[in-house]
């Protein structure tokens, strides 16, 4: 039981929520998960992992319906992705 708090915990942690660009890349320096909106077209990801070296990881479930806007390209979306590099 303690393990799986500990790892919990470090995860909950480690998952930031960036609301540009700046703050996207920032995160992810730091080597933290980023949740942002994402528009999850292949030529934007591609760009992203061009750029940063960074890939989306998973569209986490239960998520509220909201609007937002891609972080990288600008486009209308209504789901959060986790991005993140492996190490």
């Amino acid at each position: 039981d303690s393990l799986f708090k500990k790892a919990k915990d470090y995860l909950k942690n480690s998952i930031v929520e960036a609301s540009d660009w700046n703050g996207f890349v920032q995160a992810a320096e730091n080597k933290k998960l980023v949740l942002v909106f994402h528009c999850q077209r292949a030529e934007c990801e591609k760009q992203i992992k061009e750029e940063t070296s960074i890939t989306s990881r998973c569209i986490p479930f239960n998520q509220k319906t909201v609007q937002g806007k891609c972080i990288k390209c600008g486009n209308p979306c209504t789901e959060k992705v986790l991005f993140g590099k492996s190490y």
